[in-house]
């Protein structure tokens, strides 16, 4: 019995040892796996940046425009009240004066018509706002599924990344003609920065008669993410980018 005990306490630390060493060493395989996987992708990755981040940009967008949009609501309301007053008193003037004061009585009818034309329209204003910003919304749910369920899925990253290597090169490329300076993910954010902020003079780095950067961003999240809300649809979409914007009299 102590002749074991003795194998026991000699050969223990050395299986502890070559444990220990094969866990490292499986450690250090996943992390040189991971880093090949985030090269093998990096199409994928520097793209799917441009779509984050008109998201990102759009997800504030919305929250300020449907503030602006109750707060204009609010006021139109205001106003339509304060216009129905007038209409009263307008109409208690006509019956005062309509024998001598006709012509003036059908102007200021006219100018009713004309206010109420005015509330029609910033209705009609409001509510093609709300559903923009309704689609918005729809965009960025659709998206952010579409984004949990490839990144669980890295077949299809890459699948994505051969199929973004045309875009990849052409957006480089203007990079490359228009801020060397800067990297490609910088370049991408810029352009969407720009097209959102009506002081920016840069627009000519983006395309040559409106920003294309931009426009090839918010048209593809629209055409693919508006409508489809399962995953699998959209990297189908996905799959076939239109790349005229980038293209096309650039």
């Amino acid at each position: 019995m102590y002749k074991y005990l003795k194998y026991i306490l000699i050969y223990s630390p050395i299986l502890t040892y070559s444990c220990t060493d094969k866990v490292h060493a499986e450690k250090g395989l996943a992390s040189t796996t991971n880093a090949q996987q985030t090269y093998e992708t990096k199409n994928f990755n520097t793209i799917i940046h441009g779509f984050k981040k008109y998201i990102e940009i759009s997800r504030k967008k919305n929250i300020e425009d449907e503030k602006k949009n109750i707060e204009d609501e609010k006021r139109n309301i205001e106003d339509e009240k304060k216009n129905i007053e007038d209409e009263k008193k307008n109409i208690e003037d006509e019956k005062r004066n309509i024998e001598d004061k006709k012509y003036n009585i059908e102007y200021k009818k006219r100018i009713i018509e004309d206010e109420k034309r005015i509330i029609k329209y910033e209705k009609q204003n409001i509510e093609d706002e709300k559903k923009n910003i309704e689609d918005k919304k729809k965009i960025i749910i659709n998206y952010d599924q579409f984004i949990s369920w490839i990144e669980k899925n890295p077949d299809k990253k890459k699948e994505l990344d051969e199929a973004w290597t045309e875009a990849y090169n052409l957006l480089e490329q203007r990079r490359a003609e228009n801020a060397p300076e800067k990297t490609l993910k910088e370049y991408i954010s810029d352009a969407i920065d720009c097209a959102l902020n009506p002081t920016c003079q840069d627009t000519k780095k983006y395309g040559t008669q409106y920003n294309q950067i931009f426009d090839f961003f918010e048209q593809i999240s629209r055409n693919t993410s508006l409508n489809r809300s399962d995953p699998k649809e959209i990297f189908i979409k996905f799959k076939t980018l239109n790349i005229s914007p980038l293209k096309d009299n650039f």
